[in-house]
């Protein structure tokens, strides 16, 4: 099982989640996924809680079509009426804006180093499995950030820079049909106070 902190796209609730591998890649690829709101008591999208702190996100400001209507008042009594939920493509496209890159006319980007996704903090099972002519090893580990074409996480093993891993996305030792992604070790963080070291995977 797959967990991280994600917040409700019509309610704002946050919760630390479990969720199966289908709804990893989701969240892996496109940075959300449909999961039912305890709050809503209806299936929504959630979308990593990090990820909504920005500057041009001003989350005082709800949509239109999230406010309650008053209906068949009456005297004494006064009836409240929701709106049902957006459909899908709406929260779609809220997704995808949400993800994108921010835009600032004060920075040439075209001059700018970049990477070509942001790393979301998704703890992801993950078998790594190392074959080269000095060095063949494998272990299970989790992952500390993700994005489409990459992963971060930490370990002991003797990884170097430049070296070629398979990685098995959302593992699960019952599942033999498991398919392995090939990638390069393209980092190595060391910490000092600690033999566990962070390990990033460009994945092809």
């Amino acid at each position: 099982m797959a967990e991280a902190m994600l917040e409700c796209a019509v309610c704002s609730t946050r919760k630390w989640q479990s969720f199966g591998a289908a709804n990893a890649e989701e969240l892996r690829l496109a940075g959300a996924t449909r999961l039912s709101c305890p709050l809503c008591n209806v299936d929504t999208y959630w979308t990593f809680a990090e990820n909504d702190r920005r500057a041009n996100n001003d989350r005082r400001k709800q949509p239109e079509l999230l406010k309650p209507q008053q209906v068949d008042l009456q005297p004494g009594t006064e009836k409240v009426a929701f709106q049902p939920p957006p459909n899908r493509e709406h929260f779609q496209q809220e997704a995808a804006r949400m993800f994108q890159p921010e835009h600032r006319a004060s920075v040439d980007r075209r001059q700018t180093p970049q990477r070509g996704h942001y790393r979301v903090p998704l703890r992801l099972p993950i078998r790594i499995r190392v074959s080269s002519f000095n060095v063949q090893f494998e272990e299970v580990a989790s992952t500390v950030n993700v994005c489409r074409t990459g992963i971060l996480f930490h370990s002991t093993r003797p990884y170097s820079k430049g070296i070629l891993a398979y990685v098995t996305l959302n593992y699960s030792p019952s599942d033999p049909s498991a398919i392995e992604h090939a990638g390069t070790v393209v980092r190595i963080d060391s910490n000092p106070s600690s033999e566990n070291r962070g390990i990033a995977i460009q994945l092809q």
